[in-house]
């Protein structure tokens, strides 16, 4: 008999791979966003990342294929995914600190000042350290925003994982 592969299974495995294929691109810009982090440190998490999607985009071509191993793998991928939420939370809110806190940001935002109109200094910034402070805390702020935002969407999808292939009649498309 012909095992048949449900719409579920396929989109959520496609989404699977296509994403891991992403975050994997990411994994070069560890160094940029992670450069508070001793070369040890970064070196473990940039391995821990490779692994981590290259798993996932294993697990999510053996999915296509229906393979029970890669439906276990992908429900240890969606765990860990939650888990390393909570781990990497506190060091992604970090990394919005300590970019917003770069000379290199700073210079920006004082260039950002000089070029604005005698009328806009006036009206929103007198100063050009009133301007850089609210600018570096308006940052920061929606830096944290989003940093949450997509924090809730990993663990919601990854949550959303657990829950779709732990359904019986999923798991029967495995066997």
């Amino acid at each position: 008999m012909e095992r048949v592969r449900s719409k579920g299974v396929t989109i959520l495995a496609w989404s699977l791979i296509v994403i891991s294929i992403f975050m994997l691109l990411q994994v070069g810009s560890y160094r940029r966003a992670y450069f508070f982090l001793t070369n040890t440190l970064l070196f473990a998490i940039i391995i821990y990342a490779v692994v981590f999607y290259v798993a996932a985009i294993l697990a999510g071509i053996s999915v296509l294929r229906l393979k029970e191993w890669a439906r276990k793998l992908l429900l240890l991928i969606a765990i860990v995914g939650i888990v390393d939420m909570f781990i990497f939370l506190p060091l992604n809110h970090r990394v919005v600190k300590e970019l917003v806190n770069t000379s290199e940001f700073v210079e920006n935002l004082e260039k950002q000042y000089d070029s604005l109109s005698a009328e806009a200094k006036a009206k929103f910034a007198p100063t050009k350290q009133y301007y850089v402070r609210i600018a570096t805390n308006a940052t920061l702020d929606v830096g944290n925003v989003v940093m949450g935002i997509i924090e809730v969407i990993m663990v919601a999808y990854s949550l959303l994982l657990l829950f779709f292939f732990t359904r019986p009649r999923v798991r029967e498309q495995f066997r």
